[in-house]
């Protein structure tokens, strides 16, 4: 893969044989966006919250791109952590009864290796705050915020990461439109993040401070 034709390709070839919900139009932006944060010197990129690793490749399709720079998805895949703050029926039901969280754990692994981007995306199986230790304050060029969407564990999640971010650091937000974000949102903005693009149907949100 040398170009963001080819990238763009594999993308619309094989990205849904993946678990998810990242479709092939957000896949393809949030490459173009790893690229341009490695074009301007980012090293680092995160993913909060991989479920079966669509958007992590994509970020590290990017990366191997740009011909520097990295990806860690992380990710406890615990049924207890994706439950946690979560109220409605519909929800118990998906992340209670009806996932299999080990089989999404080897479609990530293999969805990594399958796409060639084992060189620059990393899985790590750890609560997202668990792996807070790992990463030095500023260090952090951009994030994928999309882990569990509940109002308490989503502010928990923005109010603890920022200050990993750098100076000048790129937040990609999922599910922007839920109203169990907009406190998280808020906490973002009040930070310096300013959206600079949204997804169709505020269905994700791109912040840079």
């Amino acid at each position: 893969m040398t170009s963001l034709a080819e990238a763009d390709a594999l993308i619309d070839a094989q990205l849904t044989s993946l678990p998810g919900w990242c479709n092939p139009h957000k896949a393809k932006r949030i490459l173009r966006i790893a690229v341009q944060s490695a074009a301007l010197g980012g090293e680092r990129g995160v993913e909060l919250g991989v479920y079966g690793g669509r958007s992590l490749v994509a970020l590290a399709l990017g990366y191997k791109l740009a011909g520097r720079g990295a990806v860690d998805g992380i990710d406890s895949w615990s049924r207890e952590d994706c439950l946690e703050g979560q109220q409605s029926e519909v929800d118990q039901q998906l992340w209670g009864r009806d996932t299999d969280y080990e089989a999404l754990v080897q479609h990530t692994l293999n969805g990594v290796e399958r796409f060639g981007v084992k060189d620059v995306a990393r899985v790590v199986r750890k609560r997202t705050t668990d792996a807070l230790d790992d990463y030095e304050n500023g260090s952090i060029d951009l994030i994928h915020l999309d882990s569990n969407h509940s109002e308490l564990t989503s502010c928990r999640d923005v109010t603890a990461w920022l200050p990993k971010m750098a100076p000048s650091s790129v937040w990609i937000a999922d599910d922007t439109n839920w109203p169990s974000m907009q406190k998280a949102l808020r906490i973002l903005e009040s930070a310096g993040f300013g959206r600079i693009e949204t997804g169709p149907d505020d269905f994700w949100a791109v912040y840079q401070r």
